[in-house]
């Protein structure tokens, strides 16, 4: 039997005024594993006043050469950038960008300017996406929790034969997670 192909889930990245932080979070989405099969949005809020006008435009000066480095490398699948004509602020930003995405895919990974993913994060999302696609119960995944649920110290837990014991790193809970998650189209209409 062969094995299905995983469908890889878009990246919406979501940007307004800070350079270094936008920068970050991009260099750190490049090196994912599955970073050069994967199609990044980023949708760049406008400024509200003349002064956040100047960093808007200092963070897509920086934005379109890191596209043309990017494009070079072929360190992303592809890279659309879309530039908000004035401050649509962050929810306006969020949901319409999402809206725009799901236009031509079913499902998506939102990160802020802020998040810095580890080279794993798309392969665990995407393998999420696929592992829960048939589970109408759960609305979003997320890769970062900050409630406590694991044991805090160094001991390794073994069975009755002396093997490590796999611990599950999956739970579910009620809440959400806005540090890098994503969602599934299907979802995200039942509430926008």
């Amino acid at each position: 039997q062969q094995k299905k192909k995983m469908t890889l889930a878009p990246v919406a990245l979501f940007v307004y005024n800070r350079t270094d932080n936008m920068m970050k979070t991009l260099e750190c989405l490049v090196r994912n594993t599955l970073a050069s099969e994967t199609e990044l949005y980023v949708f760049s809020d406008g400024g509200k006043d003349q002064k956040s006008w100047q960093q808007v435009n200092q963070v897509r000066q920086k934005l379109h050469e890191f596209k043309q480095l990017a494009d070079r490398k072929k360190t992303l699948k592809s890279i659309t950038i879309i530039e908000r004509p004035h401050n649509y602020y962050l929810e306006r930003n969020i949901t319409e960008g999402i809206a725009q995405v799901f236009e031509t895919h079913d499902r998506i990974i939102v990160l802020e300017d802020d998040i810095c993913t580890s080279p794993y994060y798309l392969q665990y999302m995407n393998q999420a996406f696929d592992l829960y696609a048939d589970v109408p119960q759960v609305m979003h995944v997320a890769g970062f929790t900050n409630l406590d649920l694991f044991e805090t110290d160094n001991r390794q837990q073994t069975t009755d034969n002396g093997q490590p014991q796999n611990r599950t790193t999956v739970y579910f809970t009620p809440h959400m997670s806005g540090w890098g998650w994503g969602t599934w189209r299907d979802r995200w209409k039942q509430h926008f």
